[in-house]
């Protein structure tokens, strides 16, 4: 994660909160500003609600629930966000999710080498009874 004076913006969803949960633990005990923005099919897709619940006050939690606010895009991340302060982005989340904000992050300001990602996706089983 960033080592200098750069606001972390970490942006999940679903399953991608996984490896973002630590990584906003880190950012907040090396005293950075840290911005996490959540993406949910539904709020109750929240597997890990009761530890997010203990960052509420130690870092800034945006929730979006796709299924009534619709997806994250140029204009929300517009809101939330200020792109004339210095971020870096992580974004880890399905391939679809994560090439999608990666995308909505350039339209909205943000500079493609402050953008880091890692595609989260579940692997294909392979039947063995063919």
């Amino acid at each position: 994660m960033a080592q200098d004076s750069k606001t972390n913006v970490l942006i999940s969803s679903g399953i991608g909160m996984t490896p973002i949960l630590p990584m906003a633990e880190t950012s907040y005990e090396q005293g950075k500003k840290t911005i996490w923005i959540q993406n949910f099919r539904h709020l109750t897709d929240n597997i890990f609600e009761k530890e997010v619940a203990l960052l509420c006050d130690k870092i800034d939690i945006i929730t979006n629930e796709t299924s009534s606010e619709g997806r994250i895009n140029a204009e929300k991340l517009k809101k939330w966000l200020d792109f004339n302060e210095p971020m870096a982005f992580y974004l880890c989340g399905r391939p679809e999710f994560t090439i999608g904000m990666k995308n909505a992050l350039i339209a909205a300001g943000a500079n493609e080498s402050d953008i880091y990602y890692e595609v989260f996706d579940a692997p294909k089983m392979a039947t063995i009874f063919d």
